[in-house]
């Protein structure tokens, strides 16, 4: 059987072939029923591996299937996973992780570019003249580097209850945008 090794190089090599290539690829909406979401049947004698994450994550979800077809059985969370209050909220973790005695092999999972977004107060990222909440009209990060920080760490704790190896891909590059909502280099310290 491959190695945990191994199995966690193939993962971040289909999630970096697929970022790479989509570069320059204006993101699609996603439905419920996008193949990236439809659930597989398990091979029971593959290790099962469950990718969590932002649109980033979804774009490279059926690259890592290809790549891992026969190798392991490679689930997606049926949504953008969006900021880390989502994930702990009401949409979240309770959602996407309902089986207490459910066990994976390895979780794979991102947050971190939702949680950077600005936000007006009442949570839009556009406000009624359709300007991107930013620093320098009122917008606040929706969700501060403490909180993140908190955030994550409730987070982990749920995954571990799954007995998987974790790897956290590192936050999404701020990228450049006309939507004001990201300040570039924001992620960084």
């Amino acid at each position: 059987m491959l190695n945990t090794v191994s199995l966690h190089l193939l993962i971040l090599l289909g999630a970096t072939l697929t970022a790479l290539q989509a570069v320059d690829t204006p993101a699609k909406p996603k439905s419920p029923t996008s193949p990236e979401f439809v659930a597989i049947t398990d091979d029971p004698k593959l290790p099962r591996v469950l990718l969590m994450g932002d649109s980033v994550s979804i774009a490279y979800a059926l690259e890592v299937r290809k790549l891992l077809a026969g190798v392991a059985n490679v689930h997606r969370v049926p949504a953008n996973c969006g900021s880390t209050k989502v994930a702990l909220g009401y949409y979240g973790l309770k959602r996407w992780l309902p089986d207490a005695n459910e066990t994976w092999d390895v979780i794979h999972f991102n947050h971190g570019l939702h949680d950077l977004s600005y936000r007006f107060a009442d949570d839009r990222d556009k406000n009624d003249k359709g300007e991107y909440a930013s620093p320098t009209n009122g917008g606040h990060q929706n969700v501060p580097p403490a909180e993140y920080e908190k955030n994550l760490r409730q987070i982990i704790a749920r995954l571990k209850q799954t007995g998987a190896k974790l790897i956290f891909a590192s936050t999404t590059p701020v990228p450049e945008s006309d939507a004001a909502k990201y300040v570039k280099d924001s992620e960084l310290p």
